[in-house]
């Protein structure tokens, strides 16, 4: 190196310092300036604006039944969650609606057609009218309640009227007519059987009969308990068990209509705690 050659000039070097922290005004550090760099401008970092979020809005499942709007004294609940034991079911509904009035029953099982949904029987209208306008939409069990009026009238109400039997027929002529429009909107099949017919036939244990079949009765079960059941709906005539089968039995009744009350009202029903029996029409 020529020793009368002044040394190179080094570009000025930036001391380092540690990254500041992130907030609202306090600036980000700049890159390092080169020789020749115009310096650039210090961006700021604003905190950003906190929104409310709004709220979350559960809608109310959609109704299975058309609704009834005429005041009862028995209201429906539906929409209940299935996974619940009934005990702690009637204790959580009691909390509810025991605050609108005086409460004489509340029915809930775990029958097919019964599941998620309870009855609750007030003991004047008045009750009733107040549970469904206060407390439709509640929530229970984190599921959103459906209140509304039954379209039944509850057999305690009716016993207490005098008119109990008038009641039974009148539910049982609902349900039929029930099932009478389901198969008229039925789509029909597209698969013809044998004979040609597009309708499919119907099971023998659907069919109308006057002898019912009752099973899953339960091994201490007496003849006497059966006929003591079955015998408060008219019409009846015996009830007839199966030698060597303690699970089975049959009961017969004057006419078919009167045979199919008893089924409608009976079935699932637990002749013993939790073991409700099932009950078909016989086969022809």
């Amino acid at each position: 190196m020529n020793p009368s050659r002044p040394p190179p000039m080094l570009s000025p070097l930036r001391e380092w310092a540690p990254p500041q922290p992130f907030g609202m005004g306090v600036p980000m550090m700049p890159p390092p300036l080169m020789m020749g760099m115009a310096p650039m401008p210090i961006p700021y970092i604003t905190a950003p604006v906190l929104s409310t979020p709004a709220p979350i809005v559960v809608p109310a499942p959609p109704l299975k039944q058309p609704l009834c709007t005429e005041p009862n004294n028995t209201i429906r609940v539906s929409n209940l969650k299935e996974k619940v034991s009934i005990e702690d079911l009637k204790k959580e509904l009691t909390k509810i609606f025991s605050q609108y009035g005086n409460i004489l029953d509340i029915v809930a099982q775990k029958g097919l057609r019964l599941k998620g949904q309870a009855f609750i029987i007030y003991e004047d209208i008045a009750s009733a009218e107040k549970a469904v306008a206060e407390a439709n939409g509640l929530a229970v069990f984190n599921r959103v309640m459906v209140v509304q009026f039954s379209h039944n009238r509850s057999d305690k109400i009716a016993e207490r009227e005098g008119e109990l039997e008038a009641n039974k027929r009148e539910r049982h002529e609902r349900f039929l007519k029930r099932m009478e429009n389901r198969q008229t909107r039925a789509p029909k099949p597209k698969n013809r059987n044998a004979s040609g017919s597009s309708h499919r036939p119907i099971p023998d244990h659907m069919l109308l009969n006057k002898i019912l079949f009752l099973q899953h009765l339960p091994e201490e079960i007496e003849e006497q308990s059966l006929v003591l059941l079955f015998k408060q709906y008219p019409g009846f005539k015996e009830v007839r068990l199966v030698p060597g089968r303690s699970d089975i039995a049959f009961v017969e009744y004057d006419t078919e209509h009167q045979a199919s009350m008893a089924k409608t009202t009976l079935n699932n029903y637990p002749v013993l705690p939790d073991h409700p029996m099932k009950i078909t029409f016989a086969k022809r």
